[in-house]
């Protein structure tokens, strides 16, 4: 027991000497770099940054001076010297983990100082070279959006079909796979606008595609679109099938989650007319998406289905624990007109009256 505390000294000595050498004339640049640009004297920062790659004798050291140097550069408004920098950079061999960036970033400099055309092409090409770098999923967005503008939606697709084979099993397939199914959408190709939602959601499922609840809730709308309603429910319970609860700290819960419950439930109730399912998927929305705003809403509307097939009852006891577990609600205080039995809770917030509007609904309906 005496020896740890030398054994622990031994072992952080160990560790520091591991510590990769920097460099004392690198470290010394590198500072006097940072102190220039906080200070804004970028012609002065980019200096010495660019003194500091030179005397790296990391290989990532230096690549980030470099970067560093560009793009004080730039802010110091010479924007060709910029350019040929993050150029150098983006040449260099090995390729590093700025390589991608750097050429990214020349062509969006481009872009943004009167060279448009040379720079949306540099930027397609940077694309094409480092399909799995992050800096690919950002230009692909730039691009598609240049695309629009110039050819519209139709030269759009047919830009984005010639990108889908080869860069589908990338990280970029994704993106294109979705971005196509909307040009799709765009241009009025309904059913072949669903199933490319779909197939998207099929190949990137949840939880690793970033576009999964996206997909399926635009191809459900399509579906309602195309009279299909009852398919239009099975896409937005598919999508809600994988959602997950957090037991401790943080939530999995997607923004989409309780807007695709409540338009299920507003589905079964309008378009099939299956008022003990639209009840059954109204109540999840309140039991289940406790932070939603559309928790009253959809208390409120399973009530109001209740009482339209007579069963005052059951809706009173909805009403009741609406105004226990929501006594802010704006539905306060109709539910103390449609149910005596109900008292407003002593510190609620909720309007004095039953706004008109409200109950406007459940009137037309009984009519």
């Amino acid at each position: 027991m005496k020896r740890a505390p030398w054994a622990a000294l031994a072992l952080a000595a160990a560790l520091v000497g591991c510590a990769p050498d920097h460099g004392e004339t690198f470290k010394r640049a590198f500072a006097e770099g940072e102190r220039a640009k906080v200070a804004g004297r970028y012609g002065e920062a980019a200096d010495k940054y660019l003194a500091a790659s030179r005397a790296a004798k990391i290989r990532r050291d230096g690549d980030y001076a470099l970067y560093a140097s560009a793009m004080s550069l730039a802010d110091a408004g010479d924007v060709r010297g910029a350019v040929l920098r993050l150029e150098e950079l983006a040449k260099k061999l090995p390729k590093s983990e700025y390589t991608a960036k750097a050429a990214v970033d020349a062509a969006l400099l481009r872009v943004r100082h009167g060279e448009p055309d040379r720079g949306y092409q540099d930027l397609e090409a940077a694309m094409r070279a480092y399909p799995q770098e992050e800096a690919a999923l950002s230009s692909l967005q730039k691009l598609v959006r240049r695309r629009d503008a110039v050819s519209g939606d139709a030269g759009t697709l047919a830009w984005l079909d010639a990108l889908r084979e080869p860069f589908g099993a990338t990280r970029l397939g994704e993106t294109i796979h979705f971005e196509r199914a909307r040009r799709l959408r765009a241009l009025g190709k309904k059913a072949e606008a669903r199933d490319a939602f779909v197939d998207c959601a099929t190949r990137w499922p949840y939880p690793h595609g970033a576009y999964f609840d996206n997909s399926l809730y635009a191809a459900s709308e399509l579906e309602e679109e195309l009279g299909r309603p009852k398919e239009a429910i099975d896409l937005l319970l598919r999508m809600l099938d994988e959602r997950e609860i957090a037991h401790t700290m943080g939530s999995y819960q997607r923004p989409l989650y309780d807007d695709a419950l409540f338009r299920a439930a507003k589905l079964a109730e309008d378009k099939l007319g299956d008022r003990a399912r639209a009840r059954a998927l109204y109540h999840r929305v309140f039991t289940e998406h406790t932070t939603s705003i559309l928790r009253d809403d959809a208390i409120w509307r399973e009530a109001e289905l209740f009482r339209a097939d007579g069963d005052g009852k059951a809706s009173c006891s909805r009403l009741e624990d609406m105004v226990d577990k929501l006594p802010d609600s704006r539905f306060v205080p109709c539910a103390i007109d449609l149910c005596p039995s109900i008292r407003r809770p002593g510190k609620s917030r909720a309007p004095k009256e039953c706004h008109a509007y409200l109950t406007r609904r459940r009137e037309a309906a009984a009519e």
